[in-house]
């Protein structure tokens, strides 16, 4: 249920901080598809959807590594709240205009407006149909 929920409602009610959520149309880009989502794209499964398909796509904070200096590949986002609670800190940040919440092990301070960079778990994203809100990888 926590990783891989069977569908919306689930996976928007399990979890704190609650799953990042991300809406996109599925585009073929170098012949693989993708779920572009405007400020960032994703990489989906072969046949998982149709070019042209809207989804929804899904990831828990935890499962974003973060960097404070660039490497190749990943997203360059910016902080805007960082919330240390003790054994891990909370992190929301910003690419362009879509909100990314993120969980980091450990007591983490910087200030907001730093450049971070983000790099997705592709293994953990959950892609959910739009009409339906199953999940299309299933649970």
């Amino acid at each position: 249920i926590y990783h891989h929920p069977s569908n919306l409602f689930v996976a928007e009610f399990i979890g704190d901080p609650r799953m990042n959520f991300f809406s996109g149309i599925v585009v073929d880009k170098e012949g693989n598809q993708h779920l572009d989502c405007g400020d960032l794209t994703l990489p989906i499964q072969a046949n998982l959807a149709r070019v042209g398909q809207e989804l929804k796509a899904a990831i828990r904070p935890e499962a974003i590594e973060v960097s404070n200096g660039a490497k190749d590949g990943w997203l360059q986002v910016t902080a805007e709240s960082v919330q240390p609670t003790g054994a891990y800190t909370i992190m929301q940040v910003q690419a362009g205009k879509t909100a990314i919440t993120l969980v980091q092990a450990g007591f983490i301070t910087m200030d907001v407006g730093e450049p971070l960079w983000i790099a997705i778990d592709t293994g953990s994203l959950n892609f959910f149909d739009i009409t339906s809100g199953d999940n299309l990888l299933g649970s």
